[in-house]
């Protein structure tokens, strides 16, 4: 918020910024509110992982924003580590949320860095992000071509999509 107002040269005080920042999160409640979904095929995908991959979120998002949207979807459990924007200093693109998600699924399993990851990345600043820190990318929806080819993969969807097919399209793109 704070870097849109400097974009269109306006100056707001911490005051000002706290009360944006309240009412974009007041909208965003009202809109899941009436019926948010998560990209389509995310909540299977989630839920045939469980057990078989250590599964953990970087977003933008607030932490009231992502407890929310989990909740309504029913994986509030889903996730051993949750990385918000309260954690970091600097949003994506920036790698600090990806690093710090490693760092703490590392110190889960006592661990230096956890050996394989892969990121799902829906965001242009997400996928460079990643890719800062050397996680295998896979590009989905709509992300800009530009920066999707910067990704091991791209798919359009999640849907129908497993562990085992994400794992093979990343393997077959850094040549295993």
């Amino acid at each position: 918020i704070a870097a849109a107002a400097l974009h269109r040269e306006t100056r707001l005080d911490d005051t000002a910024l706290e009360l944006v920042a309240l009412r974009a999160e007041r909208y965003f409640a009202e809109d899941v509110g009436k019926g948010m979904e998560l990209m389509p095929g995310a909540v299977e995908l989630i839920q045939s992982m469980l057990g078989r991959a250590r599964l953990a979120i970087v977003t933008r998002a607030s932490r009231r924003e992502v407890d929310f949207v989990l909740g309504l979807a029913g994986l509030d459990q889903a996730f051993e580590v949750v990385v918000t924007r309260e954690d970091v200093l600097a949003p994506k693109p920036s790698p600090e949320g990806f690093e710090r998600a490693l760092q703490r699924l590392a110190k889960l399993r006592r661990i230096s860095r956890p050996t394989s990851s892969l990121a799902l990345e829906d965001s242009a600043a997400g996928v460079l992000a990643a890719k800062a820190v050397k996680i295998p990318v896979i590009a989905v929806g709509h992300v800009a071509e530009h920066y999707g080819t910067h990704a091991e993969a791209r798919v359009d969807s999640l849907v129908g999509q497993t562990l085992a097919s994400l794992t093979t399209l990343v393997e077959r793109a850094i040549g295993r």
